[in-house]
């Protein structure tokens, strides 16, 4: 994502407005930097010297820092310091705009601290009833449309249509990541069978109280990301971490697996697991998803081994609509058409071994 000159245009005159509002004289002004704005923090007025300039925002992470270590509030993300002072960005194209480049250029939040209670609590404060959701977006049930009922049918989840609701005007599958009730839900994804468009979209719980109940989430930026982070790893509020626990990349794998979490891409933190001991990867059956268990593999974490089952198999689908066996669906998939044994002898092909690695 690019963070325009325009939009930093934009986000300097509300500042201004800011400090107009809070200050005078030369404390009232902003110094302009190549990767930044600097200006006197209204947090905490920055002192009685009139020339001091301890706050900042940051272009590259859209985050607000003061430096004046007695400040009350020293970190901020930009939509957060822009609302403190009644300057909120109004837009939701932009708001939407803003809340996902932060995201993507966050610091990260120690991973250890993603799986306290207190975000769990937060996910459940702010889920949304399905059927809310459903009404406002006029979405339907795949029972009412043949081919999404098909579709669903053929990666083996028509008995699991309580997670999908479908859009037919964008065509557009929406699968929810559900509270323990099965009634809210705190995240989304959505699979596009328009072309041209991306295949799947992410939405997290901040982005779907904002579009359906025109909400703000306030809390510290630091508990946002951890709450935005976990609401799109799907069954999340499901699984059951005193059992075995399958972590995958996608959320129809996920659903398709008893007690499992997809992460929706590999581009998302999984350290939070890692000292988990009843967890395991199986991430696709690709050259990035293999590597990614080769790193868990060398610091002894429990991961599946796709090449092995490939040779006792000897996965070799000729079939015309499967090129390749990539991830779990498709595994499950190629065994029920080959009428074959290998998905159902999955849990056997899991290693925590290092010298196992080139089975991988």
């Amino acid at each position: 994502m690019e963070l325009t000159k325009q939009k930093q245009d934009e986000i300097t005159a509300k500042v201004q407005k800011i400090l107009l509002s809070n200050f005078s004289g030369p404390k009232s002004s902003i110094k302009i930097n190549r990767d930044r704005i600097n200006f006197a923090c209204p947090y905490c007025g920055d002192g009685s010297d009139i020339h001091k300039k301890r706050g900042n925002i940051y272009w590259k992470s859209l985050s607000f820092h003061c430096y004046n270590g007695g400040c009350q509030k020293r970190h901020a993300n930009v939509v957060e310091f822009l609302r403190d002072f009644d300057q909120s960005v109004t837009n939701k194209d932009d708001l939407m705009f803003y809340l996902d480049y932060i995201r993507e250029n966050q610091v990260i939040t120690p991973t250890k601290d993603y799986m306290e209670l207190t975000v769990f609590e937060n996910l459940k404060e702010y889920s949304i009833p399905l059927e809310v959701i459903k009404q406002k977006l006029n979405l339907v049930s795949p029972k009412d449309n043949f081919k999404i009922e098909r579709y669903l049918k053929g990666r083996f989840l028509h008995n699991k249509l309580e997670y999908f609701l479908y859009d037919p005007k964008e065509e557009q599958l929406y699968i929810f990541n559900l509270t323990p009730d099965k009634q809210h839900t705190f995240g989304w994804q959505i699979r596009n069978f328009k072309p041209k468009r991306e295949k799947y979209v992410s939405y997290n719980i901040e982005k779907i109280n904002l579009m359906i109940l025109d909400k703000e989430i306030k809390m510290p930026n630091d508990e946002a990301i951890r709450m935005n982070t976990l609401s799109i790893y799907f069954n999340i509020a499901l699984v059951d971490f005193m059992k075995p626990v399958t972590i995958f990349e996608g959320p129809i794998d996920s659903l398709l697996c008893p007690n499992s979490v997809s992460i929706s891409g590999l581009d998302k933190p999984t350290d939070m697991f890692d000292e988990i001991p009843t967890v395991r990867y199986l991430f696709d059956n690709d050259y990035v998803g293999r590597r990614k268990m080769e790193e868990k593999l060398k610091r002894r974490k429990t991961v599946f081994m796709w090449n092995k089952l490939v040779r006792d198999f000897k996965v070799q689908p000729r079939l015309a609509d499967m090129k390749e066996v990539k991830d779990f669906n498709d595994l499950i998939k190629y065994s029920w058409l080959q009428k074959n044994d290998a998905a159902r002898n999955y849990n056997k092909y899991f290693t925590d071994n290092p010298l196992d690695i080139r089975s991988v």
